[in-house]
């Protein structure tokens, strides 16, 4: 029916859309490829793509709820793997140097 096609659809798009930063998982990273003195760095680092990751989200949903697009997600702006890796990185950063 019409009705399942567009349930369908929409929990498609849904999907498609970009996650919160806060449901992106840290990437395992050793704690002997990162160094005590990158804390401020990669910390900094976390903060700007919790910020750019949100953002993306928010405009993902407001996007699927005018378009039917998760635009920014479209446009290459979900950092998710980015984040990914820099939580990991400053996960080891606190293991290693307290």
């Amino acid at each position: 029916s019409m009705r399942c096609c567009i349930l369908l659809t929409a929990a498609l798009l849904m999907t498609a859309c970009a996650k919160r930063a806060d449901s992106v998982a840290p990437t395992i990273v050793p704690p002997n490829s990162v160094s005590c003195n990158q804390r401020a760095d990669i910390t900094t680092r976390v903060a700007m793509l919790t910020a750019r990751q949100n953002q993306t989200a928010n405009n993902d949903t407001i996007g699927v709820l005018i378009l039917g697009l998760p635009t920014s997600s479209m446009n290459g702006k979900d950092v998710e793997a980015e984040l990914s890796i820099a939580k990991g990185q400053l996960l080891a950063i606190e293991a290693k140097c307290g």
